[in-house]
């Protein structure tokens, strides 16, 4: 009797502890849940311990919230940690020059809407294993059709070089703006791009024309230093040029100050056209004319003028 008591007594205990089981629910630290009753969003679940009606009555489908996620573009996480590698469909975009470009990129986001992320999108599934799959589906769907839109306008050279800065920030913008629209309830944090290469098959003539370009350049700022270094030494010249042309122009000016006070003195005092200084001038000036003769002057009188005498 007492061994049926506590058999029955153990059953009760099992089936409460069952049903205690199936009636609750619980919800992590930085998730949220919603309880679907026979399928529809009922209501949502803040993180803790919550009661609900059993299954199939009611289920609770959970995600992380106020976390950053991950969604890899151009890879899956599964095959990169198998060491596979990703299918050319996956990894390779074709550029504005009808090049192909290899890319794998990281879109980092948060949820910030659960119910809008676990039901915001119907009908598109990878797995076809509910909502969320849908979800992520949707948003790696979304990556990739903002980094072909991108890729499809800049050269194989623009990808590989400015690129690196462009493309992360379009994407974002562009994934961004395409979540809203579908509500998915997300936003995105950042879009990082982890690797951006030619495919092997032409790596090496890419490689060949990075190289060239790469010694176009040097060669280019080489020619720039030069020049700017032609055109510091042509400077430095000129300017010694012009500070030696003010010296001799100024030296030039003052000895033509100088001879023309010399002028002025002598004129003062040649003014008068009888005296002895004017004479001198005179006799100067005909000496020159002669080559040398030696001449001889008699003053005059009033009745009689200078004679000029010339000596054999």
């Amino acid at each position: 009797m007492i061994r049926d008591r506590r058999i029955g007594l153990g059953a009760a205990l099992a089936v409460a502890a069952l049903l205690g089981w199936l009636c609750t629910a619980t919800v992590e630290n930085g998730s949220r849940g919603v309880v679907e009753r026979f399928g529809a969003a009922s209501r949502e679940l803040a993180p803790g311990i919550h009661l609900r009606l059993p299954w199939p009555i009611e289920v609770v489908r959970k995600a992380e919230v106020d976390r950053s996620l991950q969604m890899p573009i151009g890879f899956r996480l599964v095959d990169e940690l198998m060491s596979i590698d990703p299918t050319p469909r996956e990894k390779q975009w074709l550029t504005a020059d009808t090049n192909i470009v290899e890319l794998k990129a990281t879109v980092l986001f948060r949820v910030f809407d659960v119910r809008a992320w676990l039901y915001g999108v119907s009908g598109v599934s990878a797995t076809g294993t509910g909502e969320r799959e849908s979800a992520r589906f949707a948003l790696r769907r979304l990556g990739e059709a903002a980094l072909t839109d991108i890729v499809a306008e800049l050269t194989i050279d623009q990808v590989l070089t400015a690129g690196l800065a462009v493309v992360p920030s379009e994407a974002r913008e562009r994934i961004q703006r395409d979540a809203d629209r579908l509500g998915l309830g997300v936003v995105i944090d950042e879009v990082q791009l982890l690797e951006s290469k030619a495919p092997v098959g032409v790596r090496r003539a890419f490689t060949d024309v990075q190289d060239a370009l790469a010694d176009r350049e040097r060669a280019i700022t080489q020619a720039q230093f030069a020049a700017n270094r032609l055109e510091v030494a042509t400077r430095t010249r000129v300017s010694q040029m012009l500070q030696e042309a003010r010296s001799s122009a100024e030296g030039s000016v003052a000895e033509a100050r100088g001879r023309a006070s010399a002028f002025k003195d002598l004129a003062a005092a040649v003014g008068d056209a009888d005296s002895d200084a004017a004479r001198k001038l005179y006799m100067d000036a005909i000496q020159r004319i002669l080559d040398g003769a030696e001449l001889r002057t008699v003053d005059g009188s009033v009745e009689e003028p200078a004679r000029v005498f010339l000596d054999d």
